[in-house]
């Protein structure tokens, strides 16, 4: 939600009012909510994102009264339905998260299968085994742009652009890879409480 800043609760309100929160019952138990149910805040500027984990057969519904609340209360807001590509625990698995680092971006045709493989097989097991990463996780967008996000759930914000995390960024794939990308955005997030 570009602009603006939602309180955890305030989220979840939202998500009442789509009648979301029974589907998010469906999925998941106390301990689990705070994966399947994730507020973050943008740190430049106002802006949050709710993530909510899916994957029932009411899914599909729930994000349409989703979408649809969500655009009458706030026009420039955005409800998209993202898939689950690849999981990767972190170095800092078990500690909580307090930032959220996402990297959303499109890529040259020409070029998705190496993206894809170099995401996969070096670039997010790379940064998921940098001390204070608790998780990665790739989602696509099959039906709209950016593509591809890339989350990293991070217990310290020092864990993002320590010397391990650059070394990873600094690969010769790495460096063959991110000259495809296109509409990249990346915005660091503060994990709502």
């Amino acid at each position: 939600m570009p602009d603006h800043t939602l309180t955890r609760a305030q989220a979840i309100a939202l998500c009442g009012s789509a009648d979301i929160t029974e589907h998010i019952a469906e999925v998941v138990d106390d301990r689990a909510a705070a994966r399947c149910f994730h507020v973050v805040h943008a740190v430049e500027h106002a802006e949050t994102y709710i993530y909510v984990l899916g994957g029932t057969s009411t899914h599909a519904l729930a994000v349409e009264r989703l979408r649809k609340t969500v655009q009458a209360l706030y026009p420039t807001a955005d409800v998209t339905s993202l898939e689950v590509c690849q999981v990767v625990p972190g170095a800092s698995a078990g500690l909580a998260g307090a930032w959220h680092y996402v990297v959303e971006t499109d890529v040259k045709p020409q070029a998705e299968n190496d993206f894809n493989d170099w995401y996969q097989n070096e670039h997010l097991p790379g940064l998921a085994s940098v001390p204070g990463t608790v998780l990665a996780v790739r989602l696509k967008n099959p039906q709209g742009s950016p593509r591809y996000h890339a989350c990293y759930l991070l217990h310290t914000r020092e864990a993002f652009g320590s010397e391990p995390w650059l070394a990873v960024r600094a690969t010769d794939w790495a460096s063959q890879v991110r000259p495809n990308f296109m509409n990249t955005k990346r915005t660091m997030f503060t994990v709502a409480g």
